[in-house]
């Protein structure tokens, strides 16, 4: 197994084909990751694919599977965490618009109020 991990392929870790057969084997355990890291939600699978979409964009800094493993996890770690930013951000603006229109709705009644008083 270990002579497998340290298998080089010299001048072909650029080649998307390769990468892709990759990513296929490890597959699996990049979505265990994206779930654990995403707490078991639906975005694992989107980690996932972003990563495997970065892998074949980029120059792969490796030269052996195991470093392409490790490269890997990395991205997949890399997206999990970006679309946890992300998740936050949403709600982070949901709340603020819920508080805007409370706020608009207070506004609103508090002004009706002035009114009855003022006539």
């Amino acid at each position: 197994m270990r002579e497998m991990e340290k298998e080089t392929v010299p001048g072909r870790w650029n080649e998307k084909e390769l990468i892709l057969s990759e990513c296929v084997r490890y597959r699996a355990v990049l979505r265990q990751i994206a779930e654990h890291l995403l707490d078991g939600q639906g975005d694992a699978e989107e980690a996932v694919n972003r990563s495997i979409v970065v892998a074949t964009k980029v120059r792969v800094p490796i030269h052996s599977r195991g470093d392409f493993r490790s490269w890997i996890l990395r991205l997949v770690i890399d997206e999990a965490l970006q679309l946890l930013r992300e998740r936050r951000a949403a709600e982070k603006c949901a709340v603020q618009e819920e508080m805007i229109e409370e706020h608009a709705l207070t506004s609103h009644v508090f002004a009706g109020w002035l009114v009855g008083i003022m006539d």
